[in-house]
């Protein structure tokens, strides 16, 4: 079940100078956005998990929960999730050049009409993601660094071999 609350900031006329006065919202209101805690997660979590595309959420919200989210706050709903994790994936991406063992891969997508390649480089406890428009070994190099002296799991791609010999 959701809540939908209405904010509303004052507009006031100056009599004497003719400008209009708006009253500014309160800062937890402005920094919280249209959309609550709650919704946002769900929105990040469709979009992102269940890979759902921003019509089908939108038509989720109109049809089972009578609410009518445009596609562009799908988006910022999205956005916003995003940057919000980006510490946590700092964090994961310095922490994976000192992993005992690294299984690599990467497949190509469309973005745009451009080729990228999703890389996901996995370890026992964690998983991380890169999109980068090379299918290189500087990609590599950039996230597991060039003295990485665990193990890199892979298919043969023969670019993977070149941070180092595989063992």
């Amino acid at each position: 079940m959701y809540k939908v609350i209405e904010h509303r900031a004052r507009k006031y006329l100056d009599p004497i100078t003719g400008k209009t006065h708006i009253a500014p919202m309160p800062d937890e209101i402005r920094k919280g956005g249209l959309l609550g805690a709650d919704v946002t997660a769900s929105i990040a979590f469709m979009k992102g998990r269940c890979h759902m595309s921003c019509t089908t959420i939108r038509e989720f919200f109109r049809e089972l929960m009578k609410l009518d989210i445009s596609r562009s706050m799908l988006c910022k709903a999205t956005q916003k999730v995003s940057k919000s994790l980006g510490p946590c994936y700092d964090q994961l991406a310095q922490r994976l050049p000192k992993e005992s063992q690294v299984n690599v891969d990467e497949t190509g997508h469309h973005d745009d009409g451009k080729l990228h390649w999703t890389w996901c480089f996995d370890t026992s406890l964690y998983s991380v993601f890169k999109i980068d428009k090379s299918r290189g070994s500087k990609v590599l190099e950039e996230m597991l660094k060039k003295n990485f002296t665990g193990v890199i799991g892979a298919d043969y791609w023969g670019g993977l071999s070149q941070i180092r010999p595989l063992v």
